[in-house]
């Protein structure tokens, strides 16, 4: 009588595992590893938005038709850097000011022009950039939407932030 060889059973049970790993593991790693470049992008933008608006000669009125104010500079970069890319929908754009004494550690923020001119010798002014966006994951899945999973199955709300040392304190008043 022949014996069996029991050996050839896993060749038929590796098919099953391998569309398991595929749907459980790897299908959910590339989508989430999707919404972090996409998330790396939309910090890219802040930051560009950031460091351009820093360098404006006032803050929320254009000095000329070609100077624009750090406000329309952040809005005006932040859309544009982000159109590039797909699955990244931009909602909101928020630029302030940030005060910082030198003598102590309150912060204060502003979305407004400054109400008296800036005082370089005792606090330090920034820019703030902040970027409210949603960003899809790779494949919208219909199906699996009522399960509600951000990242996964719908988008995902994001903030991106930067902020950069304001070049010309004294047009934060205009």
């Amino acid at each position: 009588m022949k014996t069996r060889h029991k050996s050839g059973h896993s060749i038929a049970e590796f098919g099953p595992t391998l569309w398991f790993a595929l749907i459980i593991v790897f299908f959910p790693m590339i989508t989430y590893s999707t919404i972090g470049v996409r998330y790396i992008l939309l910090m890219n933008a802040a930051k560009i938005a950031a460091s351009q608006a820093a360098q404006c000669r006032s803050f929320q009125t254009d000095s000329s038709s070609t100077e624009k104010s750090a406000v329309n500079t952040a809005n005006s970069l932040a859309a544009s850097s982000i159109n590039f890319f797909t699955g990244i929908h931009l909602q909101q754009v928020t630029t302030s000011i940030v005060i910082c004494p030198y003598s102590s550690s309150t912060v204060t923020k502003r979305t407004t022009p400054l109400t008296s001119p800036a005082n370089a010798s005792f606090n330090a002014y920034d820019v703030e950039v902040l970027l409210l966006a949603q960003i899809d994951p790779l494949i919208t899945n219909r199906s699996l939407a009522s399960a509600g999973i951000p990242g996964l199955t719908k988008p995902m709300t994001v903030v991106a932030k930067s902020d950069v040392v304001f070049e010309n304190p004294q047009g934060l008043t205009q």
